[in-house]
């Protein structure tokens, strides 16, 4: 990637769709940028229940060869929430009831942001089946507040 892009993740959603577009990144360089953010930063975060790196590269490459240009979410990284099952990929809702689970299907979100050219990066902490308004699962790390860390990230 472009040394000039190493702020990647300063740029606003809007502003990440457009370089992509232009051929400024492309899918895989953007994906790894977030995914080096990820690992560098998550550990004292707890933003991640689940970071899937190589189905994310393998997903990048896929959208750059495959997909059209005109998908409406072409190479945007983002993640799943904990609460959206997606084929393949161990999705427990926050629960220590459901570790290991690993759904056969995905649901229709999904589907659907697949569908429109995204590039999930893997699955975010969520509040036990997704209800209390905090994240701090038994089963798992709480979230963070990134910008202070004594603070929870909320639900």
């Amino acid at each position: 990637m472009a040394d000039q892009h190493e702020d990647l993740h300063e740029y606003t959603a809007l502003e990440l769709h457009q370089l992509l577009q232009r051929g400024d990144v492309t899918p895989l360089e953007a994906t790894e940028h977030y995914l080096a953010r990820i690992e560098r930063l998550d550990p004292e975060v707890g933003a991640f229940a689940l970071v899937t790196p190589e189905r994310a590269r393998e997903r990048a490459r896929l959208v750059e060869r495959d997909l059209a240009h005109a998908a409406p979410l072409w190479g945007m990284p983002l993640a799943d929430k904990d609460l959206h099952p997606r084929a393949g990929v161990p999705t427990a809702f926050g629960s220590r009831a459901f570790a290991g689970d690993v759904p056969d299907e995905s649901d229709d979100l999904v589907r659907d942001v697949d569908a429109a050219g995204a590039v999930s990066l893997g699955k975010t902490a969520t509040p036990e089946f997704g209800l209390p308004s905090y994240t701090e699962p038994l089963a798992g790390r709480a979230a963070r507040n990134p910008w202070d860390l004594a603070l929870g990230a909320g639900g």
